[in-house]
């Protein structure tokens, strides 16, 4: 007996989860209560509600089938924040609410706010679901009270403040900055508009990732805001200037005289502000007006805006570095790694997204499961030759900024939210018939999440 348990375990490929940690199933009896669900989650369930026999239970998706379970196309603001849980019962209609918590990662409360999308059984269609916010074991969660069941998810969204203008003007005040206001003139429009209000941070980390590996668009940026976004219901353009006051970066203070507002694109040349187009950024180029910590400035459009600490007289070299920036703020260097488990009959794959800071980590733990990791081979991009150009000048130097990195260079690429690469196995391997690879053969990156394979 003890000789085919060896065998067995020879011949078995390593796990990477325990498949039976994400599914759970309850008989709560007449009299109901508090039943645990994975990975932390719980359930509870009032008295009277089921019968001697009924049963709930509750699965969790896997990483590695994920993207079947959760909503196809998410805008690329949102960004899925919890597992996805499934509840169903035996008892199809259920005459008591239920009480559900399930934990979420922490998010900063600051700019964003959660959501709960559900998908009830038997339908399609995802739906935003009520719910409170609570801690459950020194964890945040959502408490749901469902008279239904389905799948559900948390995610998360910038929050957004809406106000209202009319022709005879306006003067808001942001309640997620005191240090922004908008202010409209009267008859600056020639009908009512509804405007609505984003922060979107831009981490420390990311803006000196851009001065590092992009030194000819980036090395003159010292400080940037957060993105804001102050946009219409519907397009228009003003007869009259709106008047916006911008927060300056963090840590940034000037020195300005007598305490009030000093105008002055000419004392403070180091002060940049601009605005998102249809075709890239532009620097606005009417005054400014300083407070210490502040810059007021006129627009006749409503977009993006942002402003940027630079050297002194580089203020128009920003529109290409915060392209740079805003290019790279939702994404960060990535990688795609195949893990493989030889045995003799048969063998398993496992192809793994995880951004490049993690990388040692994730190798080495696989590595400790039994799986080898597979070298890539990448394969080289064909650029198209240069035009030849004849000139009696001399050639420039050649360029001393080094050269960023590259796929070639080190195998990472930039990877976001919601990515998601097919799969495929070609030559001399094959799957087995009753492979999943066959219907399940997407990889997605969820980057709030702890494994995307």
């Amino acid at each position: 007996m003890g000789k085919q348990e060896n065998n067995m375990n020879v011949n078995a490929h390593p796990q990477i989860i325990d498949e039976s940690s994400l599914k759970t199933s309850h008989t709560p009896g007449r009299k109901g209560g508090v039943f645990s669900l994975p990975l932390g989650a719980k359930i509870i369930v009032p008295e009277v509600l089921f019968g001697k026999k009924d049963t709930i239970s509750c699965s969790v998706a896997s990483p590695d089938s994920r993207w079947q379970t959760c909503p196809a196309h998410l805008p690329s603001y949102e960004h899925v924040n919890s597992e996805i849980f499934t509840l169903k019962s035996n008892l199809h209609n259920l005459k008591k609410s239920i009480i559900v918590q399930i934990p979420f990662h922490p998010v900063n409360s600051e700019f964003h706010e959660v959501n709960v999308k559900g998908k009830w059984v038997g339908e399609a269609e995802w739906v935003n679901v009520g719910f409170l916010t609570k801690e459950l074991d020194n964890r945040p969660c959502v408490e749901l009270e469902l008279a239904r069941l389905g799948t559900f998810l948390v995610t998360t969204t910038p929050k957004t403040e809406t106000f209202d203008v009319t022709t005879q003007g306006c003067l808001y005040q942001a309640r997620l900055s005191h240090q922004i206001t908008v202010r409209f003139p009267k008859k600056a429009i020639d009908q009512n508009i509804q405007c609505a209000l984003q922060i979107l941070p831009i981490p420390p980390e990311k803006a000196q990732h851009a001065r590092e590996q992009f030194i000819q668009e980036c090395h003159d940026v010292i400080a940037v805001t957060e993105f804001i976004d102050v946009i219409s219901n519907v397009p228009c353009s003003f007869r009259r200037a709106a008047t916006i006051k911008l927060p300056l970066p963090v840590g940034v203070e000037l020195d300005v005289e007598g305490g009030g507002d000093a105008a002055t694109s000419e004392g403070h040349n180091d002060i940049a502000v601009l605005y998102k187009t249809s075709t890239g950024w532009e620097l606005v180029e009417s005054q400014y007006k300083f407070s210490r910590n502040t810059v007021t400035f006129d627009v006749k459009q409503l977009t993006r805006f942002c402003v940027i600490h630079c050297v002194s007289g580089r203020q128009k070299k920003m529109k290409d570095a915060l392209g740079v920036i805003e290019g790279k703020n939702d994404k960060e260097r990535g990688e795609v790694c195949l893990f493989l488990s030889i045995k003799p009959k048969s063998w398993k794959a496992v192809v793994e997204v995880f951004p490049k800071r993690l990388a040692d980590a994730k190798i080495s733990d696989r590595k400790a499961q039994g799986f080898t990791l597979i070298n890539k081979t990448l394969a080289p991009v064909v650029e198209a030759p240069a035009p030849v150009r004849f000139s009696n000048r001399r050639p420039p130097p050649p360029s001393r900024i080094p050269a960023k990195t590259s796929r070639e260079a080190d195998g990472t690429f930039d990877v976001q939210e919601g990515i998601t690469w097919m799969v495929d196995v070609a030559g001399d391997l094959k799957t087995e018939a009753t492979s999943q690879l066959r219907e399940n053969n997407h990889l997605r990156y969820f980057s709030r999440l702890g494994e995307s394979y």
